[in-house]
C-alpha cells in the first residue's frame, strides 16, 4: 500500500526548512535564491548526477 503523499505539503515543508539556511554569499552576487540552488542540487543527485558545476 502506497502512503498518501501531498505534494503541496512536501513542497511547503521543504521551503520552510531550507529558507532557514543562512546564505553566505555577498548580496550583490546573488542571482538565484539559495533555496532554488539547493533544490536543483538535490534533484540532480536524485536523478543520478555525480558532480555539480562546470568541468
Amino acid at each position: 500500500m502506497t502512503p498518501n503523499v501531498d505534494n503541496k505539503d512536501i513542497t511547503s515543508k521543504f521551503q520552510e526548512y531550507f529558507t532557514q539556511v543562512k546564505d553566505p554569499r555577498v548580496e550583490r552576487t546573488r542571482w538565484h535564491s539559495l533555496t532554488d540552488i539547493i533544490t536543483i542540487g538535490i534533484l540532480a543527485v536524485i536523478a543520478g548526477a555525480l558532480l555539480l558545476g562546470r568541468y
